[in-house]
């Protein structure tokens, strides 16, 4: 491996916003593929649903009981003999004997000499003749959805770039759609680095610790990409090994530790060694400052996380998954929720916050967040219970209780 002997030199700060514009230049598209209908939720959609025909494609009955022709109605018919009866799945069928009736389902089709539906607990039915309760209001087409009312064909019923739900499952199967275009999940490669980290059903010793990182960012991506897991110490032989074997295998690779201004914080020279190139460096913020992201010769994106804990899933749910969700094609990357805070919350001069809170809401009342106080990014146990964290922007002084602020929950 070919490594410069000096560290490579400090990098000036760059502010939030042009982190995120620098990122949003990165997110060409996941390429896509077909799946099963079974496969397909919460897959992004590439490709819009649309109607095959007219929905419904029959005048439809929407309550059980008698349909009659209105015009029986309207000459003074309230006496109706049943001619017969028609179940969802039956054919329309032919006309019938003028100022009868016939019994219907709800689903089935109107009867073609039939355009009004009276619901059974509106009548009484003795002897095949169905009596229609006194002063009873009856309207033309009453209880009939009509033929085409709902969708035209072709028209699109689900679109292109959302995550596919129960609904939307549903929909594609009704129209015929058997299988569906979709994003292609992304390869995630996660690495933890530090010779300081033990497995998890390790007992560390007091200088140890449990890698925990990369369990947690695998729960952050769960269900939208397939994530891979490992781990490295902080030579540089096995750094590169690990990361060369990774960034071959991956799509994204996220590293967590080895990339703040310690000596033998290697990360950033192995990758750039491995001919990935660094677009970001450093970012004026906290916590998540030594925040790396660079891109390979082949396209691939590396992001370098701090290996602190709350920093490393910090950065990752402020940076990493909505770059995820843009490039596997999400339509609707809303801005994040504006919610109230609680309390005053100290700002920094040069430095966006992020601070993690609890929401609170009650009925006709803005969704509050209180900030919760930890003892440092590496008081992971405090983050227990918290909702998310609440981007705070540089400004020379507090924030006032009662503010709108951004807040990004822990799932996206």
């Amino acid at each position: 491996m070919n490594l410069p002997n000096k560290r490579i030199p400090n990098s000036p700060l760059i502010s939030v916003r042009e982190a995120d514009r620098i990122l949003q230049g990165l997110q060409a598209p996941f390429s896509s593929e077909e799946v099963d209908l079974d496969q397909a939720v919460g897959r992004v959609l590439r490709e819009p649903i649309r109607a095959d025909r007219e929905y419904p494609p029959i005048d439809r009955v929407c309550m059980d009981g008698i349909a009659i022709a209105y015009r029986d109605w309207a000459a003074g018919v309230r006496s109706f003999p049943v001619a017969g009866m028609v179940k969802a799945g039956d054919a329309p069928g032919q006309g019938i004997p003028e100022a009868t009736c016939l019994e219907v389902m709800t689903g089935a089709a109107c009867p073609q000499a039939c355009d009004t539906i009276i619901p059974y607990e509106d009548i009484l039915l003795t002897d095949g003749v169905a009596e229609v309760k006194p002063d009873l209001t009856v309207r033309p087409a009453q209880n009939v959805h009509p033929r085409g009312m709902d969708n035209r064909p072709g028209q699109v019923l689900v679109k292109e770039g959302c995550p596919l739900n129960a609904v939307d499952i549903a929909i594609a199967a009704s129209v015929g759609q058997s299988r569906l275009k979709v994003a292609r999940l992304p390869r995630i490669c996660i690495v933890a680095t530090g010779d300081e980290l033990v497995e998890i059903q390790a007992m560390p010793a007091p200088w140890q610790l449990r890698h925990s990182n990369v369990h947690g960012l695998n729960a952050l991506f769960s269900g939208i990409a397939e994530v891979h897991l490992a781990i490295s110490g902080d030579e540089m032989e096995e750094l590169n090994s690990v990361l060369g074997k990774a960034l071959k295998e991956s799509d994204v690779l996220l590293i967590s530790g080895g990339v703040s201004a310690g000596k033998f914080d290697f990360v950033p020279r192995v990758l750039q060694a491995l001919g990935v190139a660094p677009v970001i460096e450093k970012v004026a913020l906290r916590p998540g400052k030594p925040l790396w992201v660079g891109q390979s010769e082949a396209g691939k994106l590396v992001f370098g996380l701090p290996g602190n804990p709350i920093s490393c899933l910090v950065c990752a749910r402020r940076f990493v998954t909505p770059l995820l969700g843009a490039k596997l094609g999400l339509v609707s990357l809303p801005s994040p929720p504006l919610v109230r805070l609680g309390e005053e919350a100290a700002a920094h001069a040069k430095l966006t916050l992020y601070r993690p809170v609890n929401l609170q809401s009650s009925l006709g009342v803005d969704c509050v967040a209180i900030p919760k106080r930890i003892n440092g990014s590496g008081d992971f146990g405090g983050l227990g219970n918290t909702d998310g964290f609440v981007e705070l922007d540089s400004r020379a002084h507090s924030y006032s209780a009662g503010e709108m602020v951004p807040f990004y929950a822990w799932k996206m």
